[in-house]
């Protein structure tokens, strides 16, 4: 039995994955249920598709009955199984259009069309009413996707009634289209009404005109006038959620000026539901006045809720209105406002109203069986939080630790670099995430590389707290950088914690958060790092093509010690800072829950407190100002209704830089915001204006101010050359903790490396002299840009790399004092582009060429002419006899010491030296080598275990001395002599004369 159960539970366990393995996400999937043969749609151009790809249940029939649509003309029914369910695999957390089509056509002869639930992801969608007249029905929702498949499951409530579907649809819609949309809501389509329209015009379009081939019922009403603009302008409106042309030419106009519309809009449901209303307004007028302009006021059960203008020649105006409160049915009045010049006009409308979505659900691939089983084998398991969508690094401590549900990570799984360090006893601080530090002192650049597995707007936040953790009461200055764009300069301070915020669409599967050493002795430290993904319809005014920095966030009429820390008391764990504004009165309202919020999600806690202007008709003036002349900046200001008031309605106006941005009416027990981009030079206002007979102040609970970055970084460092640094970087240990953007910004290259350009950046110089580099040298020929290789002073060894004198652009290669061995390359000895430096490498040989007769000439003629030098210094003693201390001492060589040959100090004494330039050998301990152009030969000094370079005087030679008065004179060696060759020579004969070098 327990053999069994692991077989069933292993089984269990590849399923997904065989599932995975086939999953091909659609943006747009139709589904003609029941059919036989797939077809191409010619008003939408997308397949529809046969069931058996998505249910495996169910059985196809024709139906004897034809219609104008085919999808309907055969249909899928399940008369086995209560629940039978299709698996839609869609993209992940994108909005979809979801249409489920049924036309019962009496397919089965009994004329009882049946009844039952069709179901979202196991919510309940709606309950399915078929009927035996010749109008299909359908269910329509807009959904955000939770998992790569949705399910959508025909239910069976009543016995004998059997579920059939005729069609099924999911289409990909934009972000910004139903943008007060919850994300924990669907919104399930009561109606999209065309009015003005007679029953000519069709209710589908072709997909030029209409994206998301949504449904409009043409309907004409015979107390207003129903108008055609007369022009078919073709394609869709870029207005907001792209209405049709083909819709918006037509319209119905009140008969008078001054007179309303009226619209009872009734519901599925009798009880209270969340209503959101879609009006569109453009003028239709056959010969527009330029002057003249629609202004009206939309109310909902009498509420007002916008007032806005409609002028000719201008793009649709689009009004949207959520969350409403209706029971069973609404009553909608479009009445004229002040100074309108034309009668109240509606063009078209949409009204959906919620479905409550619930936020875990079990994978309807699985059984309940299975499930069970699964229960089974994971009973004895410790269930782990999952931190694939959070990361939250508590810099410099030890151990990874869970709080709020939510783990806290050491660093390490996200750098390689830094010391963990604790902040000073004295300075410890009750938030424990503040008393421990990461810093870096080697490297000018360190990145932590965050993983962002799904393309998603993340928000990222950085705290630094000195703490004097170092005991020098120095607090640094250093640079902020993200994926290569500068974020911010950190100035940290002695005793407050300082951090920064900032909202990123990830460019790939991670993000490079980078600190970087701008002065020598200030070292970057980091206290902690989060990120973490935003839905997409949060922020929905910030473009993805900037980074939007925090600059302000203030929740309004809280004491100065009541901040809100993040998670979980906000849901997406931002910091609100309390703020009382001075002369403005702190209030707080009389309820301690919302309704419904915004689709920021602010805090309740940041809502229900807040300032008020002191007297009905004072304004609420803020003033921000910024560190930047020239910024753009992005406000979110969010409202409640504090208290119940029957008889008064609170309203203002929000300008920001004194431009009218929208009238505001707070809602009780409701949060509404409203946001604006504005273009700032160095300061921003923004002002709540009541009306001249307000008699209720304005109102603020909180506020956000995001200031939108620099021009990003487009193009990063040439993938070809990330790719020779990785090489690099996976050989050497000593390279192991360099990460990020290796060329930007361009004022925080990597240390080892120069820069050129920026379409893209190419690397042109590796300067790796006395890093401790050791083994071979890998093939790192994929840096097509280097000019300069600097891998002198290592312990490299093997051959040298045949790449090296093939790379396009090298000019100066230095390969001294390694461990190299072999035969230099032809094509470095060949290629004269290249200055090259191979001294030091004892096992290494050298061959640029042979003349073996000059060699062998000098082989004996050096010898030969050695000996007449000491016949003639015989002589010419045997002549005139010296002092008893007078000897010669012949020095052929040079010393390794200090690169001199010296005889022993006399009264009298001649010194004849040979010299052949560049091979002087400094010690082995003490050595930084560093190749620098000087004409034609290349000359090289430095000093060992600092990386400091001393580069010699183009030309300046290293002299072979034998004290004061000495006489230097190098020797030239012959035109097509090997250098090392003859060398060897000249230390063999030296040898064979006695140590020294007496005949």
């Amino acid at each position: 039995m327990e053999k069994s159960m692991v077989v069933i539970v292993l089984a269990l366990a590849v399923l997904p994955y065989q599932l995975q393995s086939y999953y091909t996400p659609y943006d747009r999937l139709g589904i003609d249920c029941g059919a036989t043969n797939t077809w191409e749609d010619p008003l939408t151009n997308y397949w529809w598709r046969l069931d058996d790809e998505f249910i495996k249940t169910g059985q196809n029939i024709l139906l004897s009955v034809t219609t104008n649509r085919l999808p309907l003309e055969t249909l899928r029914y399940f008369p086995e199984g209560t629940k039978n369910c299709y698996n839609l695999p869609l993209e992940v957390q994108e909005k979809y259009l979801i249409r489920a089509g049924f036309y019962y056509g009496n397919y089965d002869n009994l004329s009882k069309p049946p009844t039952f639930n069709l179901e979202l992801d196991g919510n309940l969608w709606a309950t399915v009413t078929t009927s035996l007249g010749t109008d299909p029905i359908y269910h329509e929702v807009i959904y955000i996707t939770r998992k790569e498949y949705v399910s959508i499951c025909l239910n069976q409530t009543q016995q004998g009634q059997i579920p059939f579907i005729s069609s099924l649809e999911a289409l990909f819609i934009y972000d910004g289209v139903y943008r007060l949309m919850n994300n924990d809501t669907a919104l399930y389509l009561e109606r999209r009404t065309n009015y003005g329209a007679d029953q000519t015009v069709p209710e589908r379009f072709d997909f030029g005109a209409e994206y998301f081939n949504r449904f409009w019922k043409p309907e004409q009403l015979p107390n207003y006038q129903n108008i055609f603009k007369g022009i078919h302008n073709d394609g869709g409106s870029m207005a907001e959620n792209y209405p049709p042309y083909k819709v918006l030419n037509y319209a119905i106009r009140a008969q008078n000026v001054s007179d309303s519309i009226f619209l009872p809009i009734d519901f599925h449901e009798t009880t209270q539901l969340w209503a959101y209303f879609v009006f569109y307004f453009y003028d239709v007028s056959p010969l527009p006045v330029l002057n003249n302009m629609t202004k009206l006021t939309v109310y909902i059960d009498g509420i007002e809720k916008n007032t806005t203008t409609v002028r000719p020649y201008e793009e649709c105006v689009v009004v949207s209105v959520y969350p409403v409160k209706v029971t069973g049915t609404a009553n909608v009045t479009i009445s004229p406002a002040a100074g309108t010049t034309l009668p109240p006009i509606l063009n078209a409308m949409e009204v959906f109203t919620t479905i409550e979505v619930a936020t875990s659900m079990a994978n309807p691939l699985l059984s309940s069986c299975a499930f069970f089983y699964m229960l089974v084998y994971l009973s004895g398991a410790t269930a782990i939080l999952d931190t694939t969508d959070w990361v939250r690094i508590d810099c410099g401590s030890e151990i990874s630790y869970p709080s709020e549900e939510i783990w806290w990570q050491t660093d390490d799984e996200f750098i390689k670099t830094g010391k963990n360090k604790l902040v000073s006893r004295r300075s410890y601080s009750s938030l424990e995430l503040l008393n421990t530090l990461r810093v870096f002192t080697q490297q000018n650049k360190n990145c932590y590389t965050l993983p962002t597995p799904t393309p998603a707007r993340y928000f990222i936040r950085a705290v630094f707290y000195y703490g004097n953790y170092d005991g020098l009461s120095k607090p640094p200055t250093f640079d902020l950088e993200f994926d290569g764009n500068k974020w911010a300069t950190v100035e940290t301070s002695l005793t407050d914690p300082s951090y920064y915020e900032l909202v990123y669409a990830n460019k790939g599967e991670n993000i490079s958060v980078c600190l970087a050493r701008t002065y020598r002795d200030q070292f970057p430290f980091i206290s902690s790092l989060e990120l973490w993904p935003l839905p997409d319809n949060m922020y929905a005014g910030m473009s993805r093509d900037s980074a939007w920095l925090q600059s302000y966030r203030y929740n309004y009429g809280a004491s100065d010690t009541d901040w809100i820390i993040g998670y979980p008391t906000d849901e997406y764990n931002r910091i609100w800072k309390p703020m009382i504004p001075t002369g403005l009165i702190p209030v707080v309202a009389d309820f301690y829950s919302l309704y419904y919020t915004t689709v920021e999600y602010p805090p309740t806690s940041a809502i229900i407190q807040a300032v008020r202007a002191p007297n009905p008709t004072d304004t609420i003036s803020l003033q921000f100002t910024f560190s930047k002349t020239n910024t753009l900046n992005h406000v979110v200001v969010y409202f409640t209704e504090v208290a119940f008031n029957i008889n008064e309605t609170r309203s203002f106006d929000f300008y920001v830089n004194n431009k009218f941005m929208v009238t505001i009416r707070p809602e009780y027990e409701n949060c509404t915001d409203a946001w604006a981009n504005a273009p700032t030079v160095g300061a921003m206002e923004v002002e709540l204006r009541p009306p001249i007979d307000s008699v209720l102040p304005p109102v603020i609970s909180a506020i956000e101010v995001y200031t939108a970055s620099d021009p990003l970084v487009t193009i990063g460092t040439s993938q070809d050359d990330l790719d020779g640094l990785a090489v690099l970087i996976s050989t050497f240990e000593q390279l192991e903790g360099w990460s990020g953007d290796p060329c930007l910004p361009s004022d925080t290259i990597w240390q080892w490396l120069n820069c050129i350009g920026n379409d893209p950046p190419r690397v042109t110089s590796l300067n790796l002299s006395g890093y401790g580099l050791d083994g071979s040298l890998p093939d790192f020929s994929q840096i097509q840009a280097l000019e300069t290789i600097d891998l002198g002073n290592n312990s490299l060894e093997g051959s040298i790399p045949d790449f090296l004198g093939k790379l396009p652009s090298l000019k100066l290669l230095n390969l001294s004092y390694n461990n190299f061995s072999g035969e230099v390359p032809q094509s470095i000895t060949k290629n004269k582009k290249i200055k090259y430096q191979i001294n030091g490498n004892p096992s290494l040989h050298h061959h640029k060429g042979k003349n073996l007769g000059l060699i062998i000439g000098l082989t004996i003629g050096i010898p030969v002419g050695l000996i007449l030098v000491f016949a003639l210094v015989y002589f010419l003693t045997r002549k005139k006899p010296m002092s008893g201390h007078g000897q010669v001492t012949i020095g052929l060589g040079m010393s390794q010491g200090n690169g001199t040959a010296q005889g022993k100090p006399q009264e009298e004494n001649i010194s004849v030296s040979a010299s052949t330039e560049g091979l002087i050998k400094p010690s082995q301990t003490n050595q930084n080598v560093m190749a620098m152009p000087t004409g034609e030969n290349v000359s090289w000094a430095g000093n060992a275990g600092n990386g400091h370079i001393n580069p010699m005087p183009a030309g300046e030679h290293i002299p072979v001395s034998t004290g004061p008065g000495s006489i230097n004179h190098p020797s030239e060696v012959p035109a097509g002599i090997d250098r090392a060759e003859l060398d060897e020579l000249i230390r063999l004969q030296h040898g064979n004369m006695g140590p020294h070098g007496r005949a």
